[in-house]
């Protein structure tokens, strides 16, 4: 067919190198490739396990919390325990819980009974709560935790719990005001690598409620462009190990995990989420393979693959000529 030419060395031995120059190629682009989704793997785990341990401890800081207020609900139930007593129970529960800035009592009509604050404030005329919400939810749910608010300069949130007889008739409530820098700190004690990881919490509009800047929650900062929060608070498809830029300009895979609490005496059927959601972002390097590059290894391979037909068919002809002369 190729008239006396030498088969195997104008195009066996030349196609064998075009071939394993092409599976070295391809062999080394993919293995940098499962590299990289390895260590995104391992980076979207310890995500994960960050997102847990610190949504567990902020659901049980609230569990232990309602708590506190549910045995300050029992004496303030009790008709034989004199009002100065409970204001100095109220006191110490106070001072024994680091994190409470205010608590009081309100009647089953609304009308707060006493406080104590740890700013030492003496009100004279208490306010009512029957139209607030604090004292509706607590009626209606048993217990209640606010959004976090920011009032000169102080982030903190309420919690509450229902007061009720021992026939289930509703008495009043309990409520606390906590410092929201517990919620920091609960970050700090649980992230056991928290200089490898940035973790913060946003409520159900995406506004920032505890994060390592504190000027963010001041400020009341959205974070509502990021993916790793959009998946948490409206529930949007996101591939963990998809990265994007997060707050710093930084590229970053992040996922999240919503935070629960747990409370005695109440009905399986509430809700006792708390509409707050840990987000872990953890800083990924840039693919040691951009972009740019991958899409010229395919076009390099595929222009080795047709230069290299192309000098075949000139050696073919080549060599033809030189049988003809010879």
């Amino acid at each position: 067919m190729f008239n006396g030419i030498n088969v195997r060395s104008v195009f066996f031995r030349p196609a064998r190198n075009i071939l394993i120059i092409t599976l070295s190629a391809l062999v080394g682009f993919y293995a940098i490739r499962w590299l990289e989704k390895a260590q995104r793997m391992q980076i979207v785990d310890s995500n994960r396990e960050v997102a847990q341990s610190i949504s567990q401890e902020a659901g049980r800081f609230i569990t232990q919390k309602l708590d506190v207020l549910q045995s300050l609900g029992v004496v303030l139930s009790d008709e034989g325990v004199s009002i100065e007593l409970r204001k100095r129970l109220f006191a110490l529960a106070l001072h024994q819980n680091d994190y409470f800035l205010t608590v009081f009592a309100v009647d089953r009509n609304g009308l707060e009974l006493f406080r104590e604050d740890a700013r030492a404030a003496f009100l004279t005329d208490l306010p009512r709560h029957n139209t607030k919400a604090d004292f509706l939810t607590v009626k209606e749910r048993g217990f209640y935790l606010s959004p976090v608010s920011v009032v000169e300069g102080r982030a903190f949130f309420s919690i509450g719990r229902a007061v009720k007889d021992d026939q289930g008739r509703f008495l009043g409530g309990i409520f606390a005001r906590v410092d929201a820098r517990v919620l920091h700190d609960i970050i700090s004690q649980s992230s056991q690598e928290a200089d490898s990881h940035t973790v913060y919490l946003v409520d159900q509009g995406s506004i920032v409620i505890s994060h390592p800047d504190l000027s963010y929650v001041l400020r009341e900062k959205s974070f509502a462009a990021f993916p790793a929060v959009r998946s948490q608070v409206y529930r949007e498809d996101h591939d963990p190990l998809t990265s994007y830029v997060g707050y710093n300009g930084q590229s970053v895979l992040g996922v999240g995990a919503p935070v629960a609490f747990r409370a005695s005496g109440l009905s399986e059927s509430i809700d006792l989420s708390t509409k707050w959601f840990v987000i872990v972002e953890r800083e990924v390097l840039p693919p040691a393979l951009p972009g740019w590059f991958r899409q010229w290894v395919f076009w390099g391979v595929g222009l080795i693959w047709f230069f290299s037909f192309l000098s075949l068919g000139f050696s073919i002809r080549r060599a033809r000529r030189m049988r003809s002369v010879s």
